[in-house]
């Protein structure tokens, strides 16, 4: 039997310990499409389902904090603790993982307050170290000093866990290092016969419109889209799949 994967992203975990529910909280919440003070019990009965039949493996592609906030991790990887004691658990962050506005957030009464403890993007991958690259065969420290990695996750299966937060030109993406260290992974994986899944935060297809999502996209999504595609057409072994895709399709489930 073939191995059954569940990728999940944007979890945005928030803690109520930075809200009273006041005005200033009524106010974002409004304004906000995530059920910000729910997200707690969201997750909760998110994995609560996964678990109803458990997959061989649980990959989590980003945004795991509201924005970064120190607390708003704690809390969220008690969660991952909890999840991985029953089946593994592979993560990567994204830009909100380290509060890349530089705006993290308290809401008490009508007022907004920015005395908010935050994970700084050099510790995150140190933060999270348990839930995927504690087991890579292989890793990549960006400039950003966060890891993208490759684990095994299954005979014959490997996933390339990307970070994708800043290609050197102010747009998401992949420096020209980090993309000749993709290409070697896919090329090791053909070598190896390795199924090889991708999994990343940001789109490499602006899937509904350019207009709406492109924004949301790699900086170099054509290039890169272009490059992963050449190495995907040297041998019928290696695959690789974004899972910005397949987490599209897990939303509309």
């Amino acid at each position: 039997m073939n191995p059954r994967f569940v990728f999940i992203a944007d979890t945005h975990h928030f803690s109520r310990t930075l809200s009273d529910g006041g005005e200033a909280y009524a106010y974002r919440s409004e304004s906000d499409q995530k059920c910000l003070e729910e997200t707690g019990e969201i997750i909760d009965a998110a994995f609560e389902k996964i678990l109803e039949d458990p997959p061989a493996a649980v990959m989590i592609a980003g945004d795991l904090s509201d924005d970064g906030e120190y607390i708003c991790h704690e809390e969220f990887r008690e969660k991952l603790r909890e999840l991985q004691k029953h089946v593994p658990v592979y993560v990567i962050t994204a830009t909100h993982d380290w509060c890349c506005d530089e705006n993290p957030r308290r809401f008490t009464g009508g007022k907004v307050t920015n005395d908010v403890e935050t994970v700084p993007h050099e510790e995150l991958s140190e933060f999270y170290r348990e839930f995927g690259l504690n087991r890579a065969i292989s890793s990549y420290k960006t400039h950003l000093g966060i890891y993208s990695y490759v684990a095994q996750i299954a005979d014959g299966v490997r996933l390339l866990a990307l970070n994708d937060d800043q290609n050197g030109k102010g747009r998401a993406g992949y420096t020209p290092d980090h993309m000749a260290w993709v290409e070697e992974q896919i090329r090791k994986a053909k070598e190896d016969g390795q199924l090889m899944i991708g999994m990343e935060h940001h789109l490499l297809i602006a899937h509904i419109h350019p207009f709406i999502t492109s924004g949301h996209c790699v900086g170099d999504r054509e290039d890169s889209r272009g490059r992963v595609k050449g190495r995907r057409r040297c041998g019928r072994q290696t695959r690789l799949r974004a899972a910005s895709a397949d987490r599209e399709r897990e939303r509309r489930a």
